[in-house]
């Protein structure tokens, strides 16, 4: 058990910091100095990582596809899931050279299935849940 639990801390650690995940939704507005200072295809210094530190004071911010690290405390780090639109705004902004509008960008907590520890769907063998039989349809006799 000891050996699980050091691999689990290991896999959440980042930057050398703890990373919990957010309780609330966050709205940032991203203005036209946010972009003008942005550079494109940085993690941590796109547009809307300008805003988010702008308006967070934060010490760092990291924008992946789809998750947003926010560290604002000594050692720990928050994390936002990014919606489907402002996935696509990331990948336009990288892709068409730092051109974008500015724009309103929600950050919202991660779902209960994607919280961090959360377990992945393995069925255990006495689970009631889980499905029975196999994967192979079954085939009628042809008389």
């Amino acid at each position: 058990m000891k050996g699980m639990k050091l691999i689990r801390e290991q896999a959440f650690k980042r930057y050398d910091t703890r990373i919990v995940d957010a309780k609330t939704d966050k709205k940032i507005e991203v203005t036209e100095k946010d972009i003008e200072k942005a550079i494109c295809r940085d993690h941590q210094k796109c547009a809307f990582a300008q805003a988010i530190k702008r308006i967070t004071g934060a010490d760092w911010v990291d924008v992946s596809n789809s998750r947003v690290l926010i560290k604002t405390g000594a050692r720990t780090a928050t994390r936002w899931v990014l919606p489907l639109i402002a996935q696509k705004q990331v990948r336009f902004f990288d892709t068409h050279e730092g051109r974008m509008a500015p724009c309103k960008l929600e950050l919202k907590a991660p779902p209960a299935h994607d919280e961090l520890g959360a377990r992945t769907k393995k069925w255990a063998r006495n689970d009631a849940n889980r499905p029975r039989g196999g994967t192979k349809a079954r085939r009628n006799p042809t008389r």
